[in-house]
């Protein structure tokens, strides 16, 4: 009985950990795909940012922490004090990201990314060069 309560009460942590999005379950999918190297699309010339596990490396030199609610498909990230949030959406082959946020004035912006790889070690570049 006691060995009952015990797998009862794990199985129910493991449920609200997927339903908090956490890692090792379908929720968590989208953190997964995330991570990699990213090209802008209709960049000229071609600039490639990198996401990590919790940073988001742009080829201007900055590199951002974020975090992601898969649930409520927002990338929320911060910088020397300054934060903002952006909402998400992977295409169905989850090769392309679209990233809304607030451009002021009622107005949205849309930039769209298309996977180039899952390598998290790479360094963003701009035109095939590393901001580094």
């Amino acid at each position: 009985m006691k060995l009952k309560a015990i797998a009862a009460g794990a199985s129910a942590l493991a449920l609200t950990a997927c339903l908090m999005g956490a890692a090792g379950c379908s929720g968590s999918a989208d953190a997964k795909d995330l991570q990699g190297v990213w090209s802008v699309e209709g960049s000229n010339p071609t600039v490639t940012v990198v996401f990590t596990a919790d940073k988001w490396k742009l080829a201007t030199g900055l590199t951002y922490d974020y975090t992601i609610d898969a649930k409520g498909k927002v990338i929320s990230y911060s910088v020397d004090g300054m934060s903002g949030s952006s909402t998400y959406e992977f295409s169905e082959d989850r090769k392309t990201l679209t990233l809304t946020e607030d451009a002021g004035n009622g107005e949205t912006k849309k930039t769209v990314f298309d996977k180039v790889s899952g390598d998290t070690q790479a360094e963003p570049t701009v035109g095939g060069d590393s901001a580094e």
